[in-house]
């Protein structure tokens, strides 16, 4: 279920569908709280829509992640 549902957000963003990207990343990452590649790509969705609040939340917690995992 995870992997589908990492498939169908990275094709809602090639597809343009930002909005239903960042709601299946959120599930994700609910999933996979720890994994900073979707907060990564969900930073980048948001930026799609001008969310820029958001995306800043997430790239920090993408960097965050990605940092303590070193």
């Amino acid at each position: 279920a995870f992997h589908e549902k990492v498939r169908l957000s990275n094709a809602a963003c090639q597809a343009g569908d930002f909005k239903t990207a960042i709601k299946i990343y959120s599930d994700a990452i609910a999933m996979d709280p720890g994994n900073h590649i979707l907060y990564s790509n969900r930073s980048a969705a948001y930026i799609k829509l001008g969310q820029f609040n958001s995306a800043l939340g997430d790239a920090t917690k993408a960097k965050d992640l990605n940092l303590s995992g070193l």
